[in-house]
């Protein structure tokens, strides 16, 4: 390929992925600072809080850091998806078999960019899912009015529904 649309392909990805990190984890820490202005809220990632409060500004650290490598993960695979062996893109879910250690190495190259961007593909699904997890949480106890609209159900699963 040549190297214009080539190096035009990997900016493209790049901004674009970063474009979506930068949308999932303003998701994820909005959603973990609205929680964790509740009563009774604590973070539990050690990383991020020194134990009594929350710690925003490492918390923006953990993010840039996460951004960093998950982008590497989309040069890498954008820089040798033309190595990607026609049958694992036929069959992507059976790549997950092939076990490796060093993805550069050339038994692992025809399948590793696959796994790179699937990866940094399912580091943002689990930002969105953590901060819809967090949000849904978060709002399911609000207290409702007298005048809600029948239409609104608590969906929260009671202890008589499950099974003992």
């Amino acid at each position: 390929m040549p190297r214009q649309p080539q190096l035009r392909r990997l900016v493209l990805a790049v901004i674009l992925y970063l474009v979506l990190y930068s949308l999932a984890a303003f998701l994820d820490l909005s959603t973990t600072m609205i929680a964790l202005s509740r009563s009774g809220a604590h973070e539990g990632n050690s990383f991020v809080s020194n134990g009594q409060s929350y710690l925003p500004a490492r918390a923006l650290i953990v993010n840039l850091a996460g951004a960093v490598v998950m982008t590497a993960c989309v040069i890498f695979s954008v820089n040798h998806a033309q190595q990607v062996e026609t049958k694992w893109l036929d069959h992507p879910v059976a790549s997950f078999g092939k076990i490796y250690l060093n993805p550069w190495s050339a038994g692992a190259i025809g399948v590793s960019p696959l796994h790179m961007l699937s990866m940094a593909i399912a580091f943002l699904a689990m930002r969105v899912v953590a901060a819809a997890t967090i949000c849904s949480s978060t709002f399911m106890d609000l207290p409702r009015s007298e005048h809600s609209s029948p239409e609104w159900r608590d969906i929260r699963l009671s202890s008589s529904l499950l099974p003992s």
